[in-house]
């Protein structure tokens, strides 16, 4: 396949797309501090679903995505799949390599979990629909597939040298939640009864989830620092907010039940001291909740969070949200990345300790754009991933780096 990075400069994202480049090289000290890349390709019936992206050693990028192949025949009894596509760009955002995995590793989902210098994320066996958790090196080639005993997997993250999954079980239609080593042996595990309706309407969304055929779903799966392990999944008829410790066939500790699959967390991003950066949604509505108490052990339903928060009309209904938790100028600061309802991304800056309102930025330009990930770089920037649809149609993945002096500009 014909692939290639088609760059510009972030001058432009302030200055009317009705300018063109100048033949004027880059210059080489200061391109790898800002850029913007696509990275399109010749492969019309291609379509990409960036995931996740992160710095590697050498100051380069990984980014885990989905790539499905627009098949005429398709239909329910033979689907289109979405495969596990990885991208290699160096430090200035230049395609270097793409990976695509074997055809029956599909599904994949985020995050891409980094320990030490190995990348683990988690897709699924097209034929008998287990989870595989994928390990891969710095160069983006796969190292290693582990069976981790659970099916169709929704949501990774680490704490410490551990790996979290959260996975739903289509035997038993449970929400499972694991702890796992790096060499995909469990460590621990608890799982939690979706509820009446399990067998039908719930199994329904989840499907169409995976096969994104309907609603992109928050799920999620962490641990708070010292504390308990969470997840946002399927519990309880509702796609709730969950604390566990591992206590087998015990309840949660505590829980924020959503409005079946209406309402609930879209992204959270713990602060300590019983202290969550939240992001929720409500009937298409969406709202962030820079500093919002919540303690791991009560019970409560999102609509008596949702008036603690703003209000955010002008992003997508039901939109995809990430929050980051990073220091800027000195400044312990939360930023939440969106996508707006101009198909912009927009990314919105809090003070993480009185979550103030800071400022606010917006990415993208002349084609439409929507957020994936966003990550911290070496430098003190920022690299924000996602998609944009070349000529509105065709949709790429595109990688943003704002360098350290830009995000500054937005903390005061």
């Amino acid at each position: 396949m014909q692939q290639s990075t088609i760059r510009t400069s972030l001058l432009l994202l302030l200055i009317a797309p009705l300018l063109t480049m100048c033949g004027e090289e880059p210059d080489p000290r200061t391109e790898a501090e800002k850029f913007v890349s696509i990275y399109d390709n010749n492969q019309l019936n291609a379509i990409y679903f960036p995931i996740d992206v992160k710095q590697t050693a050498d100051g380069g990028y990984i980014i885990l995505a989905a790539k499905e192949i627009i098949a005429p025949d398709a239909n329910s009894n033979n689907p289109n799949f979405y495969y596990t596509y990885i991208i290699r760009a160096d430090k200035n955002g230049n395609f270097i390599r793409e990976n695509e995995l074997e055809s029956n590793y599909v599904s994949p989902v985020g995050d891409l979990v980094q320990v030490d210098t190995t990348f683990y994320f988690f897709c699924r066996d097209v034929q008998t629909f287990q989870a595989k958790m994928i390990t891969i090196n710095q160069q983006g080639n796969l190292a290693n597939a582990s069976d981790v005993g659970v099916t169709y997997p929704a949501a990774a993250s680490s704490s410490e040298s551990s790996i979290i999954m959260m996975g739903y079980d289509n035997v038993d239609r449970k929400t499972v939640i694991k702890t796992l080593s790096t060499a995909g042996a469990q460590l621990q595990s608890a799982s939690f009864d979706i509820g009446p309706g399990g067998d039908k309407e719930v199994e329904a969304a989840i499907i169409d989830h995976f096969t994104k055929k309907g609603r992109r779903l928050p799920f999620l799966a962490g641990r708070i620092p010292n504390g308990p392990y969470y997840f946002n999944g399927f519990y309880n008829y509702s796609l709730s907010l969950c604390f566990t410790s591992f206590v087998q066939d015990a309840p949660p500790s505590g829980v924020v039940l959503g409005q079946q699959y209406k309402g609930g967390v879209s992204a959270l991003a713990p602060l300590g001291n019983n202290q969550v950066a939240l992001a929720s949604f409500n009937f298409g509505d969406n709202f962030f909740l820079p500093r919002q108490e919540l303690v791991p052990s009560v019970q409560t339903n999102i609509t008596e969070l949702n008036p603690n928060g703003f209000s955010l009309p002008e992003l997508t209904p039901e939109a995809h949200v990430k929050i980051l938790r990073t220091t800027i100028n000195e400044k312990d600061v939360v930023i939440y990345a969106s996508t707006t309802q101009s198909r912009q991304i927009g990314l919105y800056f809090y003070d993480a300790s009185t979550g103030a309102f800071m400022s606010s930025r917006y990415l993208g330009f002349s084609n439409p754009y929507e957020v994936a990930s966003l990550t911290p770089t070496k430098d003190g920037g920022l690299a924000v991933c996602g998609t944009t649809y070349v000529a509105g149609r065709f949709s790429r993945i595109c990688l943003f780096k704002l360098s350290k002096g830009e995000i500054s500009e937005n903390v005061k």
